[in-house]
């Protein structure tokens, strides 16, 4: 039986999120990252989607282990689904441990965590899988890529990452180490963050932002409030070194936040003085210039704590005239409306706002176009895969690896599902996995095409309709008049006339249908009735609800 190599995505691809990378060598394969990805304004009311994990929970399939990169939601954040239904030993490091573990208690089913902590300095093995890791800079402490050994050759997949030439933690990416690794092995493949290869030029250094952060401490006269992602333990670091310069008491909101930063002290990624940190209760009594507060909520999450403060939810923390919020972050495609809706009230309060337009407040902590190129130049692969990315940014990815000396044949545009095989002849993608993704709904797993996710997206554009309708049990006689309640949909002026409209129209057919036998479904009957109505009266088609009483 010949060699083959066998690579497929179940997310990460043509998308931000859910990244979930197979690697297959006959039947032995590891798992590189597992992560949800955030929902936005098409599946309203639901938490997160993950990957569709059947190919993985193929049982003809030996998966010796599942390798993190890193702790960030996008690539953790479907771990303890994953495990539910196959439980297989987790590799990591030891920030990476620390939240995976806290997530895994927090899930709704009992799972026995398997956790190996990988220790950078130190190659091991994944069943047949030789793996060398390397220290990678990012926003999120002990980022980790991988070379990955096997019968073909030597898969480097980056992980997220950045070429820092300030990192905050001092966290460098180890290019002499890549260097050396690749230049002693057959390099097969690339797989590569695409983020930012759009971005013209190198990254900048994640200190750049101190000037424009130590502005913010000197021209607000009022509380300063900073919010960024909760496992920015590099970027709340900096600002809790400049609270301590600035002579600022630190408190720190949202429950993430507190059990990051906590886990960060814990293993050393956090030196600054305790006596900064204040709780609620503390900071509620200090001068308003002798505190900054550090909130989850960049993309405006409701139950987030910058949320909670800006609606006036938080006893003795409000906002107000000499305040200023700084968005230490960017927004995520989808989140934008949300996050200037909360910018027009932080308006309202008298208070200011700073973005990631206004001032240099936030670096990316992905590589830029020329760190790419770097990684492509020092590995010089056979074959590239670009990775982690819209569809656009994985194509001018596949372009600067043939710029950068990967022949055109070699680099392959993917998509999830896509199964790249290679053997010692040659490379391609031989067919497509039918993938379909999972929401999570109050922690029940949903097809994206069930139906009352369809409702639910009705529901918040055509709005409800609810109708009551008191019969006789032993006719279709109304004993009351109908009673209709809409929702979400109709301007005040007219929702009188619409009302009036359904209540005419089911009183109407229900005469007309109590004049001869009927044994129909009276719930069916009344929804075609009213819809009918809605599209004349307001060109719309609303979920509507009959409930019927027999009186």
């Amino acid at each position: 039986m010949k060699d083959v190599l066998k690579i497929f995505a179940l997310g990460g691809l043509g998308e931000f999120g859910k990244n979930f990378l197979v690697v297959c060598q006959g039947q032995d394969a590891i798992i590189l990252d597992c992560g949800a990805q955030f929902s936005d304004g098409r599946n309203p009311g639901l938490d997160i989607i993950i990957p569709d994990f059947t190919p993985a929970l193929d049982e003809s399939l030996i998966i010796h282990g599942l390798l993190l990169t890193h702790a960030h939601e996008d690539h953790i954040g479907s771990v303890p689904y994953f495990l539910h239904k196959r439980n297989v030993p987790v590799y990591g490091s030891k920030f990476t441990q620390a939240l995976v573990s806290h997530k895994c208690r927090e899930f709704f089913h009992r799972i026995k965590l398997t956790y190996e902590v990988i220790d950078e300095h130190q190659a091991f093995d994944v069943g047949p899988f030789h793996i060398t890791p390397v220290a990678m800079a990012h926003s999120i402490p002990e980022a980790l890529a991988f070379f990955v050994d096997t019968k073909l050759g030597t898969l480097f997949h980056t992980g997220d990452f950045k070429i820092d030439p300030g990192p905050a933690d001092g966290r460098f990416t180890d290019l002499e180490k890549i260097a050396t690794v690749a230049s002693e092995k057959k390099m097969l493949l690339l797989t590569s963050d695409s983020t930012n290869v759009l971005v013209p030029g190198h990254s900048r250094a994640e200190t750049s932002i101190i000037e424009g952060l130590q502005k913010a401490f000197e021209q607000t006269k009022g509380k300063l409030v900073i919010t960024s992602f909760s496992s920015h333990i590099p970027r709340i670091y900096q600002v809790c070194q400049l609270a301590h310069k600035n002579n600022r008491k630190v408190l720190l909101m949202g429950r993430s936040i507190l059990q990051n930063v906590e886990t960060a002290k814990q293993l050393g990624h956090m030196n600054v003085p305790e006596k900064i940190f204040v709780d609620e209760e503390q900071a509620s009594k200090l001068p308003p210039h002798e505190l900054l507060i550090i909130a989850t909520g960049t993309q405006a999450e409701p139950r987030a704590a910058l949320s909670k403060m800006v609606f006036g939810q938080i006893k003795g923390i409000t906002l107000g005239e000499g305040d200023l919020v700084v968005y230490s972050s960017r927004a995520i495609p989808g989140h934008e409306r949300s996050i200037y809706h909360m910018i027009n009230h932080i308006y309202r309060l008298g208070a200011q706002a700073w973005t990631w337009e206004d001032e240099r407040v936030h670096v990316s902590g992905h590589g830029y176009k020329e760190d790419l190129a770097t990684i492509i130049k020092t590995i010089r692969p056979k074959y590239m895969v670009p990775v982690h990315g819209e569809l656009k940014m994985l194509k001018e990815h596949q372009k600067l690896a043939i710029s950068c000396g990967v022949k055109s044949q070699n680099t392959f545009f993917m998509e999830n599902g896509d199964v790249l095989e290679i053997d010692h002849e040659g490379a391609n993608i031989t067919h497509r996995l039918e993938l379909s993704p999972k929401l999570v709904d109050q922690g029940m797993l949903v097809d994206l095409a069930a139906t009352y996710l369809k409702d639910r997206k009705k529901i918040s554009t055509q709005g409800t309709i609810i109708i009551v309708l008191t019969v006789d049990k032993d006719g279709l006689e109304l004993l009351h008049d109908p009673v209709v309640i809409e929702y979400g949909f109709i301007e005040e002026g007219h929702s009188k006339e619409l009302i009036e409209e359904i209540q005419d129209q089911v009183e109407r057919e229900l005469f007309k249908l109590s004049k001869k036998p009927f044994h129909g479904d009276l719930d069916q009957q009344v929804r075609m009735w009213v819809s009918r109505t809605c599209r004349n009266v307001i060109n719309r088609k609303p979920v509507i609800v009959p409930i019927i009483i027999d009186a």
